[in-house]
């Protein structure tokens, strides 16, 4: 369960904004940004802080409990997360032209 401590520190590491897309909570009047899975449970995802972000509707809706997606350019199948062994965390991986029609931008958690 993730407790309300836990889901201030995401937002507070997101700094209210979509870690996707980078909306801000100010920009989306109607919708409260969610606290998401990046490795949805059904997959092995804890409630882990680290395997949490801060998404807009939008987003969330789109990746749902995607773990891979097809490169565009190769056809091939291609994993959203990699494993980023620096610090021990799953991040969004360096093709995010894999999202189908979502095209994350870089930020201060997610590098490309």
């Amino acid at each position: 369960m993730i407790t309300s401590q836990i889901r201030a520190r995401v937002r507070e590491r997101a700094q209210n904004a979509c870690e996707y897309c980078h909306l801000h909570q100010d920009n989306s009047p109607l919708a409260t940004l969610h606290i998401e899975h990046i490795i949805p449970k059904i997959h092995g995802g804890t409630d882990d802080i680290d395997n949490l972000a801060v998404a807009c509707i939008d987003c969330n809706l789109h990746k749902g409990t995607n773990l891979t997606g097809i490169d565009p350019e190769t056809n091939a199948l291609a994993e959203l997360f990699i494993h980023d062994a620096k610090n021990g965390k799953s991040i969004l991986s360096g093709k995010a032209s894999i999202w189908p029609a979502r095209q994350p931008r870089a930020g201060p958690r997610f590098e490309y």
